[in-house]
């Protein structure tokens, strides 16, 4: 796995707990939206190419 790689996995890592911390303390979107989980530079955008987004268990949407 790239260094660009594990920096992607990270970033969506810590997105990804941010909005599961805001949803535990009772933070949700509008009913007809989802949290846009907003990740990537250039580096990182190359990695996503590399990596499964259907196995990734997410809180939102994740734009990159």
């Amino acid at each position: 796995m790239s260094e660009a790689t594990k920096f992607y996995h990270s970033e969506i890592e810590c997105v990804n707990a941010a909005a599961t911390l805001a949803k535990s303390m009772g933070m949700s979107p509008p009913s007809d939206r989802k949290w846009i989980l907003s990740v990537g530079a250039t580096p990182t955008a190359h990695a996503a190419t590399q990596i499964d987004q259907g196995q990734m268990a997410l809180e939102g949407v994740l734009e990159l």
